[in-house]
């Protein structure tokens, strides 16, 4: 299991496994684990840390794409191509199942493209931005 992206101040995490993700609420977290409550399946897990060794040889900010970690429909568009932007700062909201999610910025971006319109319905790993380091 892989954490996709992280929110410390709502203390929600996205993960995802055998290609499948999960929204869910850190309880609580030590150097060793994480004691999470998973969303989808209304149960609770603990989680083992341990370093990724082959993402840590890699450079942190090698992500070029943003995509949806939820299906549902894009509500509201903050950014634009060309648009420089800091980290933690609101990309999009998503509405899922009554509730808007807020998807932010992983580290100070450029957005390239943005592949969507509000309104538009997204699937799941569905392409929203694509973006570089900046």
């Amino acid at each position: 299991m892989k954490i996709v992206s992280w929110d410390p101040e709502k203390k929600i995490a996205f993960l995802e496994k055998d290609g499948q993700r999960y929204k869910a609420k850190v309880l609580s977290h030590n150097k060793n684990e994480l004691v999470l409550y998973l969303f989808n399946s209304n149960e609770t897990i603990t989680v083992s840390i341990r370093e990724n060794t082959e993402t840590s040889k890699k450079a942190p900010n090698q992500r070029t794409t943003i995509t949806s970690p939820i299906a549902g429909r894009i509500i509201k568009i903050y950014v634009h191509a060309g648009q420089r932007v800091a980290k933690d700062a609101t990309l999009l909201t998503i509405e899922s199942m009554k509730m808007e999610n807020e998807i932010r910025a992983p580290f100070n971006l450029f957005v390239k493209t943005v592949s969507i319109d509000e309104l538009d319905l997204v699937k799941q790993n569905q392409l929203l931005l694509k973006i570089e380091e900046g």
